[in-house]
């Protein structure tokens, strides 16, 4: 991925090579000797399925990994739009010791605001324990707010995105000559702060 964004000084050997350093300013041998038939770009990538281009990306579930995964920024996890496996993870990572049934609780939750529509609209420890909080209805236990507050401190979360990616199914207007439609799948990504589409694709 680095090889292909254009940001490695080096590149590491291929699986199998002898010994351990870099190969200095082997990219393009790195991706012929993978049977790749074309360089790196050198710049970032615009989709997951990019990622088909690199050596080794063509068995790769994309599936699977946009799930977890996305091009489009590196900032805080979105609590209202990430999928379970994202805030599975995120829980993890800031989590400590002893604190596993503590993210189960916390992960069903949020799970629960997201299916009754609360939201937090603060990415503050007391707006994050309303939203968990039934409306009241509940209290957020000792374990569960230490997690929170790591969270915003840590900003591993937040409470807004700035780009969105959605898909649509449609149809084409009628063929001109058979009349007929095409069925037409878009992968879209809009950026807010830009106010515009970032990527498009139809298939």
């Amino acid at each position: 991925i680095r090889q292909w964004r254009g940001d490695a000084a080096e590149v590491e050997r291929p699986a199998g090579a002898a010994g351990t350093d870099a190969l200095p300013g082997d990219v393009e041998g790195v991706y012929a000797r993978a049977g790749v038939p074309w360089a790196p770009r050198g710049t970032p990538l615009n989709s997951l399925e990019t990622l088909r281009l690199l050596p080794g990306g063509q068995d790769l579930d994309l599936q699977a990994l946009s799930r977890v995964a996305t091009v489009w920024g590196a900032g805080p996890v979105n609590l209202h739009t990430a999928s379970p496996e994202v805030l599975e993870i995120v829980l993890a990572v800031a989590g400590e010791p002893g604190e596993d049934a503590a993210r189960a609780r916390l992960l069903e939750r949020l799970a629960q605001a997201r299916r009754e529509g609360r939201v937090a609209t603060a990415l503050t420890p007391e707006a994050l324990s309303g939203m968990i909080g039934s409306g009241g209805r509940v209290e957020a236990s000792a374990a569960e707010t230490a997690l929170m507050t790591r969270l915003v401190q840590q900003r591993r979360v937040g409470v807004t995105s700035r780009v969105f990616e959605g898909t649509a199914v449609g149809q084409s207007a009628p063929h001109a000559v058979s009349g007929r439609r095409q069925t037409v799948r878009i992968a879209f990504a809009w950026d807010r702060a830009l106010g515009q589409v970032v990527y498009w694709r139809e298939e």
